[in-house]
């Protein structure tokens, strides 16, 4: 099976959907970007930094998810999911159909540099994979887009609140240009590309 963008909807709950009036749509931007040496740096949830070269992630399969603020990992489906693969320009957008009504969502990217990923997970027959030693995971260690009264938000995950307009998230392989200084490391930390380790 292809993964050029086989999409799948699921709107569930049946409220989580909305209608024409209010209807929006979510996007995610991701962009990676090489450094002086033409690999790609990316932070660690232990604050180093490794790389891939880009050969290790162009046409690799990543995953995009939309699901309940707060949702719990491997329990809660998605509303709204689609597979593609990273491609040579190391730039992914997604952007979901316009069915989001008010609320807050988590919204999650995966770049599956080393897990294998199975035709029946591609398929949305089985739930994708948990990211592992050297995928690629959105993160962001801000909890500024968390609105009083909303759930905590997933971690791996970006929170996207919607209210009158559609909504839109960059992100990119953020590393701290001095990784002993702690403030530069801390940004670098927000609305960031993580590989796990």
């Amino acid at each position: 099976m292809s993964l050029r963008h086989v999409l799948f909807l699921a709107c569930l709950p049946l409220a989580a959907c909305a209608t024409d009036d209010d209807a929006h749509t979510l996007t995610m931007s991701a962009t990676l970007t090489t450094n002086a040496a033409g690999e790609l740096p990316f932070l660690s949830p232990s604050a180093t930094i490794a790389t891939h070269a880009p050969a290790d992630v162009v046409g690799k399969p990543y995953y995009v998810g939309v699901f309940p603020a707060g949702f719990s990992s491997g329990n809660d489906p998605a509303l709204y999911q689609e597979w593609g693969t990273v491609p040579a320009s190391l730039s992914i957008e997604a952007t979901t159909p316009a069915i989001f009504s008010k609320g807050a969502y988590d919204m999650v990217l995966v770049m599956y540099t080393n897990t294998p990923v199975t035709p029946a997970q591609l398929a949305f027959e089985q739930m994708p994979p948990a990211a592992a030693g050297g995928d690629l995971s959105s993160f962001t260690l801000s909890a500024a887009d968390v609105l009083p009264g909303d759930p905590d938000q997933a971690l791996g995950t970006l929170r996207m609140n919607v209210a009158d307009a559609d909504v839109r998230v960059d992100i990119s392989n953020r590393t701290p240009t001095d990784p002993a200084d702690r403030d530069q490391t801390v940004a670098a930390f927000e609305h960031t590309v993580l590989i796990i380790p």
